[in-house]
C-alpha cells in the first residue's frame, strides 16, 4: 500500500502531474487495442473485484482511501452474500448461542 503507479522514466520519481498520467494510460491503452476507457474505471473495477471474492468491506474501503460508508454506498451490491439469507441465519444462531460449525455436528 502506498506504492506509486506512475514514474517519470527520466527521474525515477513518482509522476504526479494528471495529465502525463493520462498521457501514459490513453498511450498503454492504444498500444493494448483496448477501447479507452477512464482510468477511475481500474479503481471501480478493483474494488469490485475485492467485494465479490468475499473481502472484508473495511480492508477494501482502506486498500482505495475511501471511506466504508462511502464505498458501501456506491459498491454494496456487489457484496455476494449481502442479499441472502446468510446474514440472518447467521445472527439468528449467535442469539441462540450456536455457531454454524455446532449445528452441522448434530
Amino acid at each position: 500500500m502506498g506504492k506509486k503507479v506512475f514514474y517519470n522514466p527520466a527521474t525515477g520519481r513518482p509522476d504526479v502531474d494528471e495529465q502525463k498520467q493520462h498521457q501514459v494510460w490513453t498511450r498503454s491503452l492504444r498500444t493494448c487495442q483496448v477501447r479507452y476507457r477512464p482510468l477511475k474505471e481500474c479503481r471501480d473495477t478493483s474494488v469490485t473485484l475485492g467485494l465479490m471474492a468475499g473481502a472484508n468491506p473495511i480492508w477494501v474501503a482502506l486498500q482505495h482511501g475511501q471511506s466504508v460508508l462511502v464505498m458501501l454506498r456506491h459498491y454494496a451490491n456487489w457484496i455476494p452474500s449481502a442479499g441472502t439469507g446468510a446474514n440472518l441465519a447467521a445472527v439468528n444462531l449467535a442469539i441462540e448461542g450456536t455457531t454454524q460449525a455446532q449445528k452441522n455436528a448434530v
